[in-house]
Parts: C-alpha cells; structure tokens; sequence
C-alpha cells in the first residue's frame, strides 16, 4: 500500500475517532493534526450528525454557537439531506438578534442570538428554494397545528376535530417537514414541578420546545397515533423518544374508575403495548413518575398499576426490576413531598435494605463525605429531607444507612455554624439542614470518627447536646469497652482549643467521680 493511500486511510480513521468524542475541544488542542481535522467543515458536520440526528441537527448546530456552525456545514447538512422544517426557519428568524434580560442566562446566550450572517443567509436561500412563495417567515407552523389538532377546545372534541383535520395535519408535517424542536430532559410529573403555561415565554431562550407545545402534540399522537409513521416517513425518526415520557405519561392520566378494574387494567395495557409497538418505551423513570403522580392514592390504585407494570414490563426478573425502581426513586435530584411511594416499594422486595445500602453509598462516596472542609463535595443535603426521614424511621438508628445520612447533615451543621460560610447560602436550603439534623441528634449516637467534625463546631446548639447530654452518658454507662474506644478517639485529637480542652477535663471528672 503506498504512503498516499496509508495518510488518507489515518486521516479516515481519525475522522470516524473523532465523531464518537463528546467534547472535542480537548482534542482539537492535543496537537496540530488533530486540529485541522476538528476545523474541517465535513468532519464537524459528521460530528454533528452522529450527536443530533437528522431530524434536530441544525437546532444543535446553532446552539453551538457561531464558532460551530457557518455556511460551509449548512451546505455539506444540505447536501446531506437533512430535515429542513418551515417551522425552523421561522423560530429562527423569531429568535435571532431577540434581547433577553441577563439575569435569564447567566450562563449563556440565547439559542439563535449570535448567528453568522453567512449562516442566516445560506438557510434563507435554502428555505426559499424549498418552500418558494410558501416560506412565510412570519408565520408559525405550531401555532397553526395546535388549532388544526383542537388545542383551544376541551377534550371531549378534540377527537372529532382531529378526525376532520387529520389530513390537513399530515400535509403540514409532510410538505413543510414540520417538526417540533427537541423537548428539555426533565420528568413532567416530579413531586412540587408545576408548569404555570401562561408564564411560558415564548420564544423560550434555550431554544428548546415550550412544554404547552409538547403536550399538545402528545395529545395529537395519542389520539391519532399514524402521526408517528407521518413523521417518521419524512425523517424524524426520534419522535418517539422525544415524546416518550409526555405521550406514556398521558396514557396513565386517562385511568378509568378504580371500580371497573379488569376493564382498566385491560384498556391500558392494550394501548401501552400498542404504543410500545411504535417505538415507545415505559422506562423505570416513568413507572417512578406515575407511582409518585398517584401518591396520595397509592393505597388504591398501587397494586393495580404494579399489575400494568410487570405486564408490560414481563422479561426482567423482580430484582432487576424493582432495583431499577429504587435507583431512580432515590435520586438526588428527585423532590419528594411524601415517602409513601419508599413504602410502596419497599414492600415489594426483601432486598430493599441492601438496594439503599448501595444507592446511597455510591452518591455519598461521589460527594466524598470525608472532605470536612467542603473543598470537593456539595453544599447542601445530597437527598432530598423526605429520604433522610424514611431512613430512620424504617431501619433504625443503629442502621448503617442512617448512620451514612446523619454524617450528612452533621457535616454540613457545622459548615453552615460558621457564619462566613452562610453568608452567599439559601436561607431554606440551611433551615432545612438544621431541621434535619435536629431530627437525628435525639435518635442517632455520634461515634468516634464524628468527632473531627465536632471540634470544628462553634454553635451551642451543636456542642451542647454532645457534651452534656451524650459524652456524660457514655461515661456514666457500664459499656467498658465503648468508653475505652471513645476514651482513645478524644485523646487521639491534638491541639489545645477550649473544646478538646473542656472533653478532656469531662473525662477526668468521670474516670474520678464517676
């Protein structure tokens, strides 16, 4: 093989590493080979449309920013043929120059703000020799399908409505390539999140579909779900994962009456399985989310909706199932307002125990519990309060797991007892804190490692309860062997500070008088 075809078949290889990297830009600056293929128009294009699909790859691609995308990629995207909705065009021209307040995106700029003139110029070209006199930049394709698919009226006539617009609909996804912009990645159906739809700003400044839009074309689908080979036909073939959660979310908010349950039972199952057959998908989150939506009915309607899910979900073992459940109920970045649903699915496995052990010790060694100067972890309780609660009262205050949970809230009692350290803090997010330790201080022992964290304490309301109430406890106690081991922890700790100084006098009137 000769040198020539050797450099080509590197550069290729390169190109196909390249488009597999998350965050190119440690690459591209590694040394000047790797930067010239990270600035070439095809390779970035690549990239792009391995990262973003066909379907959304030009909303990502100016998201990147101008440094991203110019005319050289829109053409190779063109060339491509990639989908190139109306309806982008006009959220485009929407959005593009808009001013925003600061204080929206401390972070970053609006979607559209900053878009090179050449790349601007080049998808107005494109969109004017596809869509010629009908481009009507100032027009909008969503608002056009929210009437077309009875978004005004209520729901008992959007069907009919759907029926009699259902081919103009169609004409709108497949002549204009209609197609909504991604949604953001959050559950709709999370404890305490309330979408206020009249408080929506449109056009949203991240760019991302507004959450009023989703549910309307959810609502679309799961009347007339053929909508999804519609879309599907010309392209979008992530319609399904864009809509899963809002669409699967609807199909149990439609619950017949808990009296008529076999026909419940067999009407939803029946749509799931019809949905999941198009390409949807009932994942742990959602079975989470309806779980935690029916909370306060749970004792009704929980073991028939368990019975939907292990119908739909039949080639998983127990385990594997309700351990998926417990990963994603206890995430730390779920609010909870109860713990009825802990319960609940507690009571479906003899494992539970051991499922927390490893849930909660792989987020509390993430966060590194040992960094008593808040160097690396966060500052602010790693679960939500709720979880804490549900720990204690169910597995007791000699459980590891509670154990794990009070050096939490002890650790970041006393952080928060310097006041220079609550100076910039949330005010509820430390109320909360100290809620919470309080909580555990009357249940739960301190042990020995506790008392690195102890001597920072400045608060009478922290060093108190431990010098009056427990270490006198120990000492009076006919526990030997936990005096000796609290005896060593207290002398093991060096220095002169008035609280080492005041433990070790402590001890000395016990060993003398006790």
């Amino acid at each position: 093989m000769s040198s020539l075809k050797l450099q080509y078949l590197e550069i290729e290889i390169k190109i196909n590493i390249f488009k597999f990297i998350d965050s190119p830009i440690n690459l591209a600056l590694s040394c000047k080979s790797w930067s010239i293929i990270a600035k070439d128009p095809y390779v970035k294009a690549k990239w792009l449309l391995h990262r973003a699909s066909k379907a959304h790859a030009f909303f990502y691609g100016i998201k990147l920013g101008p440094t991203f995308m110019n005319e050289a990629i829109c053409k190779i995207l063109f060339a491509k043929k990639v989908v190139f909705s109306r309806y982008f065009i006009q959220r485009l021209m929407l959005q593009f120059a808009t001013c925003f307040p600061k204080s929206v995106y401390p972070n970053g700029e609006p979607w559209a703000y900053n878009v090179r003139l050449d790349t601007l110029f080049s998808i107005l070209k494109q969109g004017e020799v596809q869509y010629g006199e009908e481009l009507t930049l100032r027009g909008n394709d969503m608002d056009k399908f929210y009437h077309l698919s009875g978004g005004p009226f209520l729901l008992m006539n959007v069907h009919t409505l759907l029926i009699k617009n259902l081919e103009e609909i169609k004409k709108l996804i497949i002549n204009k390539k209609f197609i909504p912009f991604p949604p953001t990645r959050r559950s709709y159906f999370y404890s305490g999140y309330h979408v206020d739809y009249n408080l929506e700003k449109f056009p949203p400044f991240d760019g991302y579909e507004q959450e009023r839009n989703l549910n309307i074309i959810a609502r679309a689908i799961m009347f007339k779900p053929e909508l999804i080979n519609t879309w599907k036909s010309i392209g979008y073939s992530e319609v399904c994962d864009d809509f899963n959660e809002v669409v699967i979310h609807g199909l149990f908010l439609t619950l017949d009456p808990p009296s008529q349950v076999q026909h419940a039972f067999e009407k939803l199952v029946l749509n799931l399985e019809k949905f999941i057959e198009m390409g949807f998908r009932l994942t742990d989150r959602i079975i989470v989310d309806v779980l935690q939506f029916y909370e306060y009915e749970l004792a009704e309607l929980g073991e028939f909706l368990w019975r939907v899910f292990r119908s739909i979900r039949t080639g998983e073992s127990d385990f594997t199932f309700i351990f998926g459940l417990f990963k994603v109920a206890f995430d730390p970045n779920r609010c909870h307002e109860k713990d009825d649903i802990f319960i609940f699915l507690k009571s479906k496995t003899t494992h539970h125990e051991n499922f927390l052990r490893q849930i909660l010790g792989q987020h509390f060694n993430r966060e590194n519990l040992d960094d008593v100067n808040f160097n690396i972890r966060k500052k602010s309780l790693i679960f939500s309060p709720i979880i804490y609660e549900f720990v204690i009262k169910n597995y007791g205050s000699d459980s590891d797991l509670s154990l794990m949970c009070f050096k939490d809230t002890l650790a970041l009692r006393i952080y928060y007892d310097d006041p220079n350290n609550g100076k910039f803090a949330n005010k509820i997010s430390i109320r909360l804190i100290k809620d919470i330790y309080d909580y555990f201080k009357i249940r739960i022992d301190y042990l020995p490692e506790h008392m690195e964290l102890l001597r920072r304490a400045k608060s009478a309301d922290i060093v108190k309860p431990f010098l009056e109430d427990f270490v006198p406890n120990v000492f009076l106690s006919n526990d030997d062997i936990k005096k000796s081991i609290w005896f060593n922890a207290i002398h093991s700790l060096k220095g002169d500070d008035y609280f080492n100084n005041y433990l070790l006098r402590l001890i000395e009137y016990f060993k003398f008088n006790g």
